[in-house]
């Protein structure tokens, strides 16, 4: 089978997000690996070679008749319609990295629909078992990757707690801060991310007295070297909607946080047994856990080994041999 792959990730560089940056991870991956790689995708963007944005028909047409497989980063009917409507035949993957149907809606829309019927037979995967119940086809498991920017350095002094991600409703940053302010003795917070809810959460901070530090969006260099510093990572999220497999979880883990997350959606499979879950909306659980967290002081020898091993299949060599072995398998049929 000829290495020609197209990506189809809706969402792509330069916006900000976990398929994103797996889409990202594929591309420099895969390129390494022998594979001439293109992406088309809906975000608009500066020019890039071999990212097509918001392609015309004869333009997406032309990219599904270059590629020998095809890899979809969650179901996009706009961008793979001419193999929807067979006027082209390939191979294809398709990568679920959320619901088809946000969990809750009293009844799915006919585009999810439509998306149901069109996943690959054999081919559907999902990054956390938690969406198999929202799918209506067998799904096998893809693991996200974790960058190696993020190994621990046991030699840096950690102090405090933070938190990484949008700062949105869903991802309960309030719940959060008002753990903080209950915590004794104090501790300081940090919040790596922008979004909507900045300025309310800067507000309730300040209300409560909270020793909170917004930093804005970082590149993940910079993330990773300000979690490696960081005693907790918390990952309050509610289900609005629930997360699914943040990649942040991940990267806490391996930075070597202790991590202290709530029940919601796939957040305990991502932990995967190596930090602390608690009740999502509940700052007392939160304020409770992190306290025991930060008592706790550094990784146990076993902790480590543990996180290694939950750690291993997201290893960026894990993830490249899981997605070619998928491809050959799907280009085999």
């Amino acid at each position: 089978m000829a290495k020609n792959l197209l990506i189809v990730s809706y969402a792509f560089s330069p916006s900000i997000g976990g398929i994103e940056r797996v889409s990202e991870f594929l591309v420099s991956g895969l390129k390494e690996r022998g594979w001439a790689v293109r992406v088309v995708t809906m975000t608009d963007g500066p020019a890039s070679e071999g990212v097509l944005r918001r392609p015309t028909a004869v333009q997406l047409i032309r990219a599904l008749r270059w590629a020998s497989v095809i890899v979809e980063s969650n179901m996009s009917v706009r961008l793979t319609w001419p193999l929807v409507a067979r006027l082209i035949r390939r191979p294809r993957v398709a990568v679920l990295h959320a619901p088809l149907r946000a969990p809750g809606q009293a009844a799915p829309r006919m585009r999810d629909r439509v998306k149901s019927l069109l996943l690959p037979a054999g081919s559907t995967y999902v990054v956390a078992r938690y969406l198999q119940r929202f799918v209506p086809v067998t799904t096998r498991f893809m693991p996200n990757p974790v960058s190696a920017a993020y190994i621990l350095d046991d030699k840096l002094a950690r102090s405090g707690v933070v938190f990484v991600g949008r700062l949105v409703d869903a991802k309960g940053i309030r719940y959060l801060i008002e753990a903080c302010s209950i915590m004794s003795p104090p501790t300081s917070l940090t919040v790596i991310g922008d979004g909507p809810e900045r300025e309310r959460l800067e507000k309730l901070g300040r209300e409560l007295s909270v020793e909170v530090e917004f930093v804005g969006s970082r590149p993940p260099d910079e993330v990773a070297s300000i979690l490696r510093r960081r005693s907790v990572l918390c990952i309050p999220s509610v289900s609005n909607p629930p997360e699914v497999y943040p990649l942040v979880a991940l990267e806490g883990l391996a930075a070597g946080c202790r991590v202290v997350a709530t029940d919601c959606g796939g957040l305990p499979e991502a932990v995967g047994g190596c930090g602390v879950v608690v009740p999502e909306g509940n700052a007392a659980a939160l304020a409770a856990a992190i306290v025991t967290s930060l008592e706790k002081g550094g990784l146990s020898v076993e902790e480590v080994e543990t996180r290694a091993r939950h750690l291993q299949r997201h290893s960026a060599g894990a993830v490249l041999d899981a997605y070619e072995a998928a491809l050959a398998e799907a280009g085999a049929k």
